[in-house]
Formats: C-alpha cells, sequence, structure tokens
C-alpha cells in the first residue's frame, strides 16, 4: 500500500472534490448541483471546502488550498486518464467581453469561453486514481 504524503495525504483532495462535484453531490457556490461544470466553478468549491476546513482547524494545522494554476493542471492529468470529457464551450459569464490571445498560427485575440466537463463512465467508476491523479497519470504513462 503506498504511503500518502503531502497534500495527497489531506483530508480534502482536489481529485474528490472534482469527483462529487460533477457527479452532483456537492454544490456549486450558487448551491446547485450538477453533472456538467466549468473548471473554474470546481475550483470555486473547492476553495470554499478548503475554507470551511480551515474554520475548525488551529492555525499550524491549516490546509492551504491549491490555487487556481495548481488546480488546473491536476484537472489536466484527469482528462488525460480519461475520467473527464469535454462537453462543449459556452460564453464567459462577465459583464463584457473578455479576451485571449492564441497562439496555434500565429498570435491572434479571441473572446474567452468557459470550457464545460463532465465525468465519463471510466471516471465514474473508478476510485483509487481520484486520490492521486499525478501518480496514477505517471503509472499508466510508464505502463504505455
Amino acid at each position: 500500500m503506498t504511503i500518502l504524503r503531502g497534500r495527497a495525504a489531506q483530508p480534502l483532495h482536489p481529485g474528490y472534490t472534482i469527483k462529487a462535484v460533477l457527479s452532483g453531490k456537492i454544490p456549486l457556490i450558487i448551491g446547485e448541483f450538477v453533472k456538467e461544470a466549468c473548471i473554474t466553478d470546481i475550483h470555486s468549491v473547492y476553495k470554499l471546502l478548503t475554507k470551511q476546513e480551515n474554520l475548525i482547524r488551529t492555525k499550524d494545522k491549516k490546509l492551504r488550498g491549491m490555487n487556481y494554476d495548481s488546480f488546473l493542471t491536476v484537472f489536466r492529468f484527469a482528462r488525460y486518464l480519461g475520467l473527464v470529457e469535454k462537453v462543449r464551450e459556452e460564453p464567459m459569464i462577465h459583464p463584457g467581453k473578455l479576451l485571449s490571445i492564441r497562439k496555434p498560427d500565429g498570435p491572434h485575440v479571441v473572446e474567452s469561453k468557459r470550457i464545460i466537463y463532465r465525468l465519463t463512465p471510466k471516471g465514474v467508476e473508478e476510485k483509487d486514481a481520484w486520490s492521486n491523479l499525478y501518480e496514477a497519470w505517471k503509472t499508466k504513462s510508464s505502463k504505455d
């Protein structure tokens, strides 16, 4: 059995949060239970859960939640493992237009979109990989 260390040993796993939100077991910040969501919404739930957990902890035992970039990296491993899949793109929920710079065919400006994801059947059935998505991906890629 693997001994968990670091973030994987914490009671609040980003992977479990992703799975719980996309399974409809944990509501979004707005209180809605969903089966599809964008990464930003899932990260907001994760941050809220971290804050709630820290309310009952002493100052020296507080959890350090992941920032958005780190959470995005963990989510990417869930995509690589085939645990989540892209459903569609939607306009951003923001007054006005948010713009992004894309570089595939030379730099150009495009309107930003929200990418909506859902669990795949494999993601619903999987149990172990969600505790440490990076290790699961590393193990899978070394077998390939």
